[in-house]
């Protein structure tokens, strides 16, 4: 099992059915922009200073690349899952700043998981009358969070990033790498999740970011 979990087959096997449909519509209708956190990390290298993890570099990237092309305001969302340091939203609007020349409209640092990211975010777009979001994330993982935001009340545009290459028949699909079980754990990970919030009570809704 450890040997078809590294394997391309499988990784992409189980990464399809996720990333199905999660590219952005040319030219997308929206109010805003809302980018996930997806991680955070110490950098020796910048001194120690809190950074984004790969996965929350990539959707930070595509997402102010996208608020460049489209002009519209950018939510980031994202507090400390580890409950040590500092919030992966605000560590996004540093990098925005350092490296993008820009910056989110709004910051939401207090969620903890993606059903609180839709969540804490809610009142903070509904009060300057956004109904409908460019969502960004990675391919596999909106499925999963589309569904969330929509019950907060948004019509939501996927955009996705970091796609599973398309399968091509290959030797190479059989040989196991650390990058498909990296995958294949994610997609687990994705497929759990599901489950999980199909079988959990539906949270309430909140009126304004906790404090």
């Amino acid at each position: 099992m450890f040997y078809l979990a590294s394997t391309r087959m499988v990784a992409v096997w189980l990464m399809e059915p996720l990333e199905n449909g999660m590219r952005l519509v040319s030219n997308p209708k929206a109010d805003a922009i809302v980018i996930l956190g997806g991680g955070k990390r110490e950098q020796s290298e910048y001194n120690g200073e809190t950074m984004l993890s790969e996965g929350s570099g990539l959707r930070l990237q595509y997402g102010s690349w996208l608020a460049k092309q489209t002009h519209l305001p950018v939510l980031v969302t994202g507090g400390s899952p580890e409950m040590q340091g500092e919030a992966e939203a605000r560590v996004m609007e540093k990098t925005m700043l350092n490296f993008y020349d820009s910056s989110p409209r709004w910051v939401e640092d207090q969620s903890k998981t993606t059903e609180e990211n839709a969540l804490y975010s809610a009142p903070l777009l509904k009060k300057a009358g956004i109904n409908t979001i460019v969502l960004v994330s990675h391919g596999w993982h909106l499925p999963r969070a589309i569904p969330l935001f929509e019950k907060a009340g948004f019509k939501v545009i996927p955009a996705g990033v970091d796609f599973t290459y398309a399968y091509t028949p290959t030797i190479r699909n059989w040989v196991p790498s650390a990058r498909n079980l990296e995958r294949t754990s994610w997609a687990m990970h994705e497929w759990m999740g599901r489950i999980w919030y199909a079988l959990k009570p539906a949270a309430k809704p909140v009126e304004t970011p906790s404090p």
